[in-house]
Order: structure tokens, then sequence, then C-alpha cells
């Protein structure tokens, strides 16, 4: 069966989307998102594993929610700036907009041009109104890049590939948030950031993932202690009453 220019032209659309959305994270590596103020965490969702890295996949209807790539180590000291932070979070926001009128053209209007109206004028419109809102999400990022933490050479390259392959900017705030380091030592900000609930669930998961850490530990070596230690710390914590 032969597939016409419309379905492939939008499976490619959300092939490329969902294939740049795709992440890989180490056993010790979680996700941390917010969204509406609220912060929440996720580990890799399969046991499936490539280069020793599992599968993360986020959820493609919410490609303004700020996700986070954090690590625990028992080492970990990594402070974290609660100002820059915020202003970091506050220069996000100007994202959002663009971003979900990107993801209505891409994923509903494009299907609804192509086999309502056909490729036409219709598909020109929407193309240029594709192009006018990465243009505007670019030009945001220009502005605010002192706040994002990136160089021009950073807004260049995250323009260029918006621009070349427009599904890719759908994950524009995504790939920004992720490369961010303002968080610091993931369990010292969430103990001080997250819900008692979810810091809980967050410390029983550490926990687990520390103890089979230490089965992997000669008892007598400096790792294995290093790593009693930290579980310890970690055993000690109680969550905050926000």
């Amino acid at each position: 069966m032969t597939l016409s220019f419309e379905v492939l032209l939008f499976l490619g659309v959300v092939g490329f989307y969902l294939s740049d959305s795709i992440m890989l994270l180490y056993a010790n590596e979680w996700v941390f998102s917010q969204t509406h103020g609220k912060w929440a965490f996720a580990l890799p969702q399969t046991n499936w594993q490539l280069l020793r890295k599992h599968l993360y996949w986020p959820n493609p209807f919410t490609p303004a929610r700020p996700l986070f790539r954090v690590f625990w180590s028992a080492a970990d000291s990594r402070p974290h700036d609660p100002v820059a932070f915020r202003h970091f979070l506050s220069a996000l926001k100007r994202l959002r907009y663009p971003l979900y009128s990107l993801l209505v053209l891409q994923l509903v209007g494009l299907p609804a041009v192509l086999f309502g109206l056909g490729a036409n004028l219709g598909l020109l419109i929407l193309f240029g109104a594709v192009y006018l809102n990465i243009a505007v999400l670019s030009v945001q990022v220009y502005r605010y890049r002192a706040a994002l933490g990136l160089s021009k050479k950073g807004v260049a390259k995250l323009a260029f590939d918006s621009l070349a392959c427009p599904p890719l900017a759908l994950n524009l705030l995504r790939k920004i948030s992720l490369q961010s380091c303002f968080i610091g030592d993931p369990v010292a900000f969430a103990h001080q950031s997250f819900d008692p609930i979810t810091f809980e669930q967050l410390r029983k998961s550490l926990c687990q993932q520390v103890d089979k850490a230490m089965r992997f530990e000669d008892e007598a070596s400096p790792k294995y202690a290093q790593l009693q230690a930290y579980h310890n710390r970690i055993m000690e914590m109680r969550p905050y009453s926000h």
C-alpha cells in the first residue's frame, strides 16, 4: 500500500517530534518537572537499556513544561541558587504561548489542512504561521539568554535547528531546561521544594537505588562507606511542611 503525500508529511512531523523527545537516563538519573508551581519527579519508564541507559519519554502534549535532568551522587555538594533559578523559570514562561501555538499548528492544524483542503495555498499559510511562531520563540530566547544561561552561539544553534526542522522547535523549552544546572544537589533541592508526599516517594526510591548500588561494592571499601553514610543521611531527612 502506498501512502499519500499528506499522510507521509504528517507522520514525518509526528515522528521527528516524538523521536526528538525521547531521553535515555542512567540508573542514577531522574527527571524533575514543575506544573503550576508544584514539583514532581519521574524515573526511567522501562527496564530496556541502550548503552546502559533507560528510556524516558515525556508527555508529548506538554512541551511547555520545564524538565530538569538530575543525578544523585553520594559526593554531591553542588549549591542551588534560588534567585538565578527564579529568573530562569520566569524567562521560560515567556516561551509558553508560542510553543502551544506551534503544537496546535503542527499536530492539529496540519492534518486539518492536509486532509481537509489538500496541499495548496492553505498549507503555505500554515507553514508561514509555523515559521512566524518559531521566529517569535527565537527572539524571546535571544532576549532572555542571560537568564536562561545561554550564549549567543547556543541561541543560534537552537534557532537553526528549529528553522531547519520545525517539529524540533516543539522541544525547544525542554532542551533549554534539560541542559540547565541551576538545581544543584537534587536531593537537597527536593527536600526544600517538593511537597511532603512527593518528597517521601522520592526518598524511598532513592534509598532503594542506594541499597542496590551498595550491593555491588565491597563492604570494606571507601565507596561502600560513602554510600552507607549517604543512605543514613537520606533516612534522617524529613519532609518540610510547605
